[in-house]
């Protein structure tokens, strides 16, 4: 650098704002004044100091201080802990309270062990939650989900009077008795659980407020436990942030199981959308959703089984599942000079005169995305469908 300049040193300060994240972060910024002489006036006279600094400040504090969000993207970047958050995680944390609700990331998305089931899910943690990806329930609103992290951190304390069901009564609207848990939830918990997501994000409560001590400053505050978190009210904070949520994230992320993905492979299962005319001719009214399976040499199976097993919801493209309200099962599939024979048994349930149809051309459909199956037969208790084509047939149930 030439001698004719001087540098001018500031260090910004800031706090974050979450109560339970106290969190003094600095950034210094240099500001390179040509001529000594004048770096030596502005030091000199404070005011002048921070009139220079303003401009610097203005432009970068902003994104210092919050993470860079560009609509429409699909990826996140969060220096404040370093990780990133993609598609679809990253638009459920956008859409249902973001860091007032969640806080940051403070893992990679990845596989782990899910300590209920012992299978491997596509999750992410958070500071305040853990998002799960249920490729199951696509398309319904139901994809991602919240581990029930307040039922894992609080099972130990089940026997605990705090835990206990108490006895049922009408709720009024400032108390509201669950009876799906026996627990209620009142006055300002019960404002906050509905104002902020409400069952999707926390769940149903699994204790009564109870007051508890911080072990860091020894104040008392209230707190209550819920599936998937932990209501914390703190007096001292300011109106905004006297309830607060738990770090159950931070807390149980320890106990974490990662393991290395599971080999996956793709297959297309068809739905009805009652927008296009349906022509089972020309294939229209029928559109492909790919879904992800365990690898498999029976993949025509598994693909019938899959379209079978999915959820009876309505989904959020208004694709319909014919099968919905059928309650059938693979029996058995076979292949031969180009023909797939379907075995199905169980209850075969339609509603509507086209219901029919459209359950057979789904399944149809969803035998012929591969190159070896030309036509298929679809049998149901050894009756063929369409309802009626054998003999005797006239009741599917």
């Amino acid at each position: 650098m030439a001698s004719s300049e001087s540098i001018v040193t500031l260090k910004l300060y800031r706090l974050h704002p979450m109560i339970e994240a106290y969190d003094r972060a600095e950034t210094i910024v240099n500001l390179y004044i040509r001529q000594p002489k004048y770096a030596q006036r502005i030091l000199r006279r404070p005011m002048r100091l921070l009139m220079v600094a303003a401009l610097f400040v203005s432009v970068m504090l902003g994104t210092f201080l919050t993470p860079p969000v560009i609509a429409g993207t699909a990826n996140q970047y969060f220096p404040q802990t370093g990780q990133t958050v993609s598609d679809p995680f990253l638009r459920y944390w956008r859409a249902n309270g973001g860091l007032r609700i969640f806080g940051y990331p403070i893992s990679p998305a990845r596989y782990e062990l899910d300590p209920g089931t012992g299978k491997a899910l596509f999750i992410q943690w958070f500071e305040r939650a853990r998002f799960e990806q249920h490729l199951e329930w696509a398309g319904t609103g139901q994809e991602i989900q919240l581990s029930l992290l307040g039922r894992q951190f609080t099972q130990e304390r089940q026997h605990q009077p705090e835990f206990q069901p108490i006895a049922p009564f009408a709720s009024t609207a400032d108390i509201r008795f669950f009876a799906e848990t026996g627990h209620s939830l009142s006055v300002g918990f019960k404002q906050f659980w509905e104002q902020h997501g409400s069952l999707p994000n926390f769940g149903y409560p699994i204790s009564e407020a109870f007051p508890a001590q911080d072990p860091i400053n020894g104040q008392w505050y209230s707190v209550q436990y819920f599936e998937r978190g932990r209501f914390e009210y703190h007096p001292y904070n300011s109106p905004d942030y006297q309830i607060e949520l738990g770090l159950l994230g931070r807390q149980l992320i320890q106990t974490a199981r990662p393991v290395a993905p599971e080999p996956r492979q793709t297959v297309k299962i068809y739905l009805i959308d009652p927008s296009v005319p349906f022509d089972v001719a020309h294939g229209t009214g029928l559109v492909p959703i790919e879904v992800q399976i365990a690898p498999t040499k029976r993949v025509l199976r598994a693909a019938i089984e899959t379209l079978l097993s999915l959820p009876k919801n309505k989904r959020a493209d208004s694709l319909i599942n014919a099968l919905e309200d059928s309650h059938l099962r693979v029996s058995d599939v076979t292949l031969a000079n180009g023909k797939a024979t379907i075995g199905l048994s169980g209850q075969f349930k339609v509603a509507g005169v086209c219901a029919e149809a459209y359950a057979i051309a789904q399944l149809r459909a969803t035998a012929r995305q591969f190159p070896t199956v030309k036509d298929v037969v679809v049998l149901v208790n050894g009756c063929r469908l369409p309802i009626g084509e054998t003999s005797g047939c006239t009741n599917l149930s």
